[in-house]
């Protein structure tokens, strides 16, 4: 496979996990993300795999992401940039994040699954 192929098999992954956690997907969502997940939130909290796909469950969103770029080291690739996270609220209404991900995924029994997600909100200007 070429390493066009290969960057756009990463990205493809990364449009299935948005996908899932669009349509609320919870078992497609679990294919992508490996068994030792680790999601790092904005504020700074840890979960992992069951812990996340349970907040997706409960806290409907959409990701639009941008500028993304993919860096692969064998059968890692860590991928890293700009996500719109929509996030629906409790009593309606969706309150809108402007972050940078990085993220880690390894390729495993032919498909690419992600280790590690990071988001770093950014700030508003003041």
């Amino acid at each position: 496979m070429t390493d066009d192929a290969l960057d756009r098999a990463v990205l493809e992954a990364e449009e299935a996990r948005c996908r899932a956690t669009r349509e609320g997907d919870l078992k497609a969502l679990k294919l992508v993300l490996h068994e030792d997940y680790a999601h790092v939130t904005g504020g700074a909290s840890v979960m992992n795999r069951q812990q996340y796909l349970d907040w997706v469950s409960a806290t409907p969103r959409r990701h639009e992401r941008h500028g993304l770029r993919v860096r692969r080291y064998g059968d890692t690739a860590v991928l890293i940039g700009g996500l719109t996270n929509h996030l629906s609220e409790p009593g309606g209404g969706t309150r809108v994040i402007e972050a940078t991900v990085t993220q880690v995924a390894v390729h495993q029994d032919g498909a690419w699954r992600f280790v590690a997600f990071q988001i770093t909100p950014k700030r508003s200007e003041k």
